[in-house]
């Protein structure tokens, strides 16, 4: 029985080798498939479509921009130290104060008379002065935001989701809080702030 199991055992053993030889050749010769196979190529083809599909189902900013206004252009100047400093200001003739008898009629007029300022309740419920001189438009923006019940979906203050103050907005969009602070924005700066607070804006300038 001794000697049987030797035989046994060197059968299997050569058989095995040559077998395992022969299936890391066929392996070997499927994987590579010929000269000019580009399976590889293809993978990294697909794996870069991947990356790109991903990039456009979820950009880095609601408004579907993929680089913040930082890194593509330079910041301009800072604003020089002021030589003075000032209280309030007159306002010049052209304009009306809101506390003003006229201005009160203004407003009584667009409320009761042609009905024209019925968002005013709304707007004033949610009224906050800007934080910085050049913060006007995104200050508004903010009102009107909170005004019309919009979710920023991230937290403001312990557990309150509200837009409670400018960094809110500036610190989800793709636009430069440092420029702004510097230049203010355009019309067209406070559309591309509210689409990166997922709004669907349409610019509509008032005729000449």
């Amino acid at each position: 029985d001794d000697d049987d199991d030797d035989d046994d055992d060197d059968v299997y053993s050569d058989d095995s080798i040559k077998i395992s030889s022969q299936l890391l050749d066929e392996i070997a010769a499927a994987s590579n498939h010929c000269d000019t196979c580009t399976c590889d190529d293809n993978k990294k083809q697909d794996s870069e479509h991947a990356v790109t599909t991903s990039a456009v189902v979820n950009p880095r900013f609601p408004c579907g921009n993929e680089h913040h206004e930082d890194e593509v252009n330079p910041l301009p100047p800072p604003l020089p130290e002021p030589k003075y400093s000032v209280h309030k200001r007159i306002l010049p003739p052209t304009l009306t104060a809101f506390s003003s008898e006229k201005g009160k009629d203004f407003l009584k007029e667009a409320l009761f008379v042609d009905g024209t300022a019925e968002s005013y309740w709304k707007l004033t419920e949610q009224f906050i002065n800007q934080s910085d001189p050049a913060f006007c438009g995104v200050t508004t923006l903010l009102m009107c935001l909170n005004a019309m019940c919009i979710d920023p979906n991230i937290r403001w203050r312990g557990g309150w989701r509200y837009y409670g103050s400018e960094e809110v907005l500036l610190d989800r969009c793709c636009l430069s809080t440092e420029r702004i602070r510097r230049m203010g924005i355009t019309l067209e700066d406070f559309c591309q702030l509210g689409r990166c607070q997922g709004l669907n804006l349409e610019l509509k300038r008032p005729e000449p």
